[in-house]
């Protein structure tokens, strides 16, 4: 089933999508927060017809790539996007541009938070899918994230340079939790 542009986007997916999956709703916020992105999630569905989140999101991160190496920058498009993005984490909106650190606050209706979710997987899909994936612009997009995207950023860091000493780092480099889905090392 394609994109049906008459009945606009936020009709289309709610018809198209299952909005009981907390990694689809935390994608429907980004995609409703950050209209831009909108072609891009619309090929994305009528490739596969339905929302494969870790292929979404890492679409959502050549985005943010491509806006943090265009110039002039849209400064307007990287605050959304980080704000979305700190909203999921659960440190709520990320602020008003550069350094962000706004007030605190809940993220999108119906979402539950990175670290509050019963099945961890905003986390993963925050560490593995968005910031794994924007990891040649990471430094650019430092002044543009929350605390909470930060520190996310700062755990895997320090998760990856343990590894590159050769040390046996604890948990997986997405926020130093847990295993690394698929690591086979263990």
């Amino acid at each position: 089933m394609g994109f049906d542009s008459s009945a606009g986007w936020d009709a289309w997916w709610e018809a198209t999508s299952d909005r009981r999956v907390p990694l689809v709703l935390a994608l429907g916020a980004i995609v409703r927060q950050v209209p831009e992105f909108q072609p891009e999630a619309k090929a994305h569905l009528d490739d596969y017809d339905e929302v494969l989140p870790y292929i979404l999101i890492a679409d959502f991160a050549r985005f943010v790539e491509t806006e943090l190496e265009t110039e002039p920058l849209d400064e307007d498009v990287l605050v959304r996007s980080f704000s979305v993005l700190e909203d999921l984490a659960g440190g709520g909106p990320a602020g008003g541009g550069p350094a962000g650190g706004g007030p605190g606050g809940a993220g999108p209706a119906g979402v539950e938070p990175a670290d509050g979710g019963p099945d961890g997987g905003l986390d993963d899909l925050l560490g593995a899918g968005f910031l794994e994936a924007l990891w040649k612009v990471r430094a650019d997009a430092r002044p543009w994230m929350g605390p909470k995207i930060r520190q996310m950023v700062d755990d895997m860091e320090r998760w990856y340079a343990a590894q590159a000493k050769g040390g046996e780092p604890e948990g997986g480099p997405v926020m130093g939790e847990g295993p690394v889905p698929g690591d086979r090392r263990s």
